[in-house]
């Protein structure tokens, strides 16, 4: 009997062994996970749709056409508020995003610019041809639209969108024109009931660079900051997401920050050699990046603010065979030691 229960520890510090091995050693990937159910594709069709508009700038007729197709990509369970502005006589527009059974503000606020900047001013070749905007506009627009199918049903109401106008147009974007021009109007309209509301605010901007690496923005709430992460190294994120202090940005963030309201910024500003060009194109980005991003953050909001989600660590899964591997002569090890204790125990006991 006592041999029997000896075994059975050996064979239960095993498997332990093995649960801690693919705990404390997380699998570095640049693919999202098997188990995502985020739509990659869908998330390139809506950048290439986007991009295809043409120029996206305040007052532009694609800014308009913008307004049509994004109308036509949510359900009905969803409404859109259009917040009207007139900016150096140019109409500005906001697009606030919330659910139909939404009957107070949203605790939690997403967001996003849409709008193209309207020159490439970083172009040696051609600094006064409109930047296409792929990953600067398109893909946090994409990102947000794609994250809309995800949120759980208890929580819709809690959460609204927000996708800005006039961020890309100051330092000569558009003659007269500052930053966050959108961004700053929404805020202002915000009564103080609706700011000590909102616990928090995130944005997306820029994040499908095809050599994409997102590090801390400056000015974002540290714990916001520590909390996204954390959650992106758990799931092998960790060549994405590096833990450093990156540069101070102004973005549609700020304005919230400036009100107390913890704030975010995801953004790769640095790696990406194709801002304000017009190389700003489908052809220089990765769809799969913007989707790991996201990937990142609802797994963040399970954990953290969606009650009752099931957020899924690394150690219960691995997104392809080849990371699978990596853990196979480790389990192979362990269970063999463990074989061979177990005999030699028994055999010493018998002798």
């Amino acid at each position: 009997m006592n041999n029997s229960i000896n075994i059975k520890s050996y064979l239960l510090s095993s498997f332990f062994i093995i649960i801690l091995t693919l705990h404390i050693t997380p699998v570095e990937s640049n693919s999202i996970r098997q188990s995502s159910t985020i739509d990659i594709e869908n998330i390139e069709n809506l950048m290439i749709e986007q991009v295809n508009i043409g120029p996206r700038h305040p007052g532009s007729p694609g800014s308009l056409v913008f307004k049509n197709w994004l109308f036509n990509q949510t359900d009905s369970s969803w409404d859109i508020e259009i917040q009207k502005f007139t900016h150096l006589d140019t109409e500005v527009n906001n697009y606030f995003i919330t659910h139909s059974t939404s009957i107070s503000w949203p605790k939690y606020i997403f967001g996003a610019h849409y709008d193209s900047r309207k020159v490439a001013d970083k172009d040696e070749l051609y600094p006064h041809l409109p930047v296409p905007g792929a990953n600067d506009g398109a893909s946090g627009v994409a990102v947000i639209l794609e994250m809309l199918s995800h949120i759980p049903s208890d929580y819709k109401n809690q959460t609204g969108f927000i996708l800005f106008d006039a961020e890309d147009q100051g330092s000569g974007g558009m003659e007269g024109w500052d930053w966050i021009i959108g961004s700053e109007y929404f805020v202002s309209q915000m009564s103080d009931e609706e700011i000590s509301s909102t616990e928090f605010f995130l944005l997306f901007d820029m994040i499908a660079n095809d050599e994409l690496t997102l590090r801390y923005e400056a000015n974002s709430d540290d714990l916001l900051n520590e909390e996204i992460w954390n959650i992106a190294h758990s799931l092998g994120y960790q060549n994405i997401f590096e833990k450093k202090i990156g540069v101070s940005i102004i973005d549609d963030h700020r304005p919230f920050l400036d009100v107390n309201i913890p704030s975010v910024n995801l953004i790769d500003l640095l790696g990406y050699p194709e801002h304000h060009t017009i190389h700003d194109t489908m052809e220089n980005v990765s769809p799969e990046n913007a989707a790991i991003v996201l990937d990142v953050v609802l797994e963040w909001m399970k954990s953290t603010y969606w009650v009752g989600g099931t957020p899924t660590s690394s150690m219960f899964y691995n997104s392809n065979t080849s990371e699978t591997s990596i853990f196979i002569p480790i389990i192979i090890f362990t269970l063999l030691s463990s074989k061979i204790l177990s005999r030699k125990y028994l055999l010493n006991n018998l002798n």
